[in-house]
């Protein structure tokens, strides 16, 4: 027994204090927008309505579909799926722990996995139940098995890490197609570095690849009964396309893309102004160590064979870095950073242990590199952190989604006086439907669970212009023959349309210390002829 104790305190306690620290600010700020995109698609789901033909999502499904069990088993709340991100945190942590194991000493693995804790981005921003998160649990929990498989020689462990990556892409595509081709690479390039048969790795490619495929398959089926894929398409995968081409005013096939993606992948000071050099200095540090094993490789062959978990951890790192682009804030820098966080103190161990020879002595140099590299934004981090958790909140009642969120006694107000208005006017109207022309998806919840006219229910040019350009005419149509009620922008020109009610709207996205208004709202109603906005 204590043997088992001893050989699981850590992870365990791991597990424990980041579950702990990512609820505490899992519950702190309602951000309309980010949080609405994640919560009305799995509220839909829940409630029947099919992912992509009836509800939007731009992520992958299982992100949607762990979200909408979660508001299944435990009601309609947005902290559910807050509680829910936080666990898979606490997940990703274990992963990292066993993940950096491989490579370094316990102590300085422990020490690893607490740099990666305190460098999160919910210590300064709201806590979003992003598709990021889940999708970057499977990333490692994949490398994770592969691992394992080259130690156990186990073939269908290797199968079985192919499904497991191939998850990533189902959370976050374009996290799962670079996740599963850097794998695909470290089995075709193992050889290289261990004198292995060619046939043998090909072998194992194979069955990682036939992972990919049956784990996929299901998917595919299912959204092929329910008439989706089209949809999947447009919004999964066409979309990130557009996405990617045309943030920043970036036109598509423009000459300067190229800059774009290299701005966002080397960058120095993210769009929120809070990126670091960290940011940067992770994947340089990652092709750094990939020249030095490369060319360790050329000289020495037979000593490289202990080192595949250094290699398989580098490619799927630089196949994360992708996630720099095309928006280089605090938060994506960190989903994409956090496998090569480890590497940083990798590196910095073997430099001390080839110039230093007393142990106690590389500790030392160790723990002062870390703290001279980390030091200054972890504690940044600690202070607004503290700072957040130390303020004084309202425990949000009503509407009741948001039940259990605390924000600051205005927000509460806030929310609690657009919820009124809103359900006081469906109670008026004769037709019981709001359309939300807002950017904040989160408000259409409020009222409870209603059909989507499109799938599409954050209006925005991405969507109308290049993916459903449809939209705005059966928007119109939809207006024009049901009357429903529209929440839109205060001041917006609406012949035959009454303002009923004015109310401000909130944006707590940015620093969580300098919460601000974003926009008056308005909800207009029909009382003239016929004609739409």
């Amino acid at each position: 027994m204590r043997a088992i104790i001893v050989k699981y305190y850590q992870p365990v306690v791991i597990f424990v204090l980041t579950l702990t620290i990512t609820s505490v600010f899992a519950v702190i700020g309602v951000d309309p927008h980010h949080q609405g995109i994640m919560f009305k698609s799995a509220f839909d789901v829940a409630h029947g309505q099919m992912l992509y033909r009836d509800t939007l999502t731009q992520y992958g499904a299982l992100t949607t579909l762990f979200q909408a069990w979660a508001l299944h088993i435990f009601g309609d709340y947005v902290m559910v799926i807050q509680i829910e991100t936080a666990f898979f945190y606490g997940l990703i942590s274990v992963c990292l722990y066993y993940l950096w194991l491989n490579i370094l000493p316990r102590w300085l693995t422990t020490v690893s996995v607490f740099i990666w804790l305190f460098l999160a981005p919910y210590f300064v921003y709201t806590f979003l139940p992003w598709a990021s998160v889940y999708a970057l649990f499977f990333q490692l929990f994949s490398l994770l098995l592969i691992l394992r498989a080259l130690h156990a020689k186990n073939r269908l462990m290797i199968m079985l890490a192919g499904g497991i990556a191939v998850l990533a892409f189902w959370c976050r595509q374009p996290v799962g197609v670079c996740h599963c081709s850097s794998l695909v690479i470290f089995w075709a390039t193992t050889p290289l570095l261990t004198g292995q048969q060619w046939k043998n790795a090909m072998e194992d490619c194979a069955f990682f690849i036939a992972g990919i495929i049956t784990a996929s398959v299901p998917f595919f089926i299912w959204l092929a009964l329910k008439g989706a894929v089209h949809d999947m398409y447009l919004q999964s995968i066409k979309t990130a396309f557009i996405f990617g081409t045309t943030a920043w005013n970036v036109p598509l096939q423009s000459t300067n893309l190229f800059m774009k993606i290299l701005r966002a992948l080397t960058v120095t000071n993210g769009l929120d102004g809070n990126a670091t050099q960290l940011w940067l200095l992770f994947p340089l540090v990652c092709l750094s160590l990939l020249a030095i094993l490369a060319v360790k490789t050329w000289r020495n062959q037979n000593s490289i064979y202990n080192r595949l978990p250094v290699y398989g951890l580098l490619l799927v790192s630089l196949a994360s870095w992708h996630q720099y682009f095309p928006v280089p804030c605090i938060r994506h820098c960190y989903w994409a950073a956090t496998p090569m966080i480890g590497v940083f103190p990798y590196g910095a161990w073997q430099l001390c242990k080839l110039c230093i020879a007393e142990k106690k002595a590389q500790i030392l140099i160790v723990c002062l590199i870390l703290a001279s590299v980390f030091g200054f934004d972890i504690g940044k981090r600690i202070i607004l952190g503290f700072k957040k958790i130390t303020c004084a909140y309202t425990r949000i009642e009503e509407p009741k989604i948001l039940r259990g969120m605390y924000v600051f006694p205005y927000q509460a107000i806030t929310y609690q006086d657009i919820n009124r208005s809103l359900n006081d006017a469906i109670n008026r109207n004769p037709f019981h439907h709001l359309i939300n022309l807002t950017g904040d998806p989160l408000y259409s919840t409020f009222i409870g669970p209603q059909n989507n006219f499109h799938p599409v229910y954050i209006p925005s040019e991405i969507w109308y212009k290049y993916i459903y350009p449809d939209y705005v005419n059966r928007c119109n149509r939809f207006i024009a023959t049901k009357h429903p009620l529209v929440l839109w922008y205060e001041g917006v020109n609406m012949p035959g349309w009454t303002c009923v009610e004015i109310f401000n709207a909130l944006d707590t996205s940015l620093l969580f210390n300098n919460p601000g208004l974003f926009n008056r709202l308005a909800l207009y109603r029909f009382t003239g002829n016929n004609s739409a906005p």
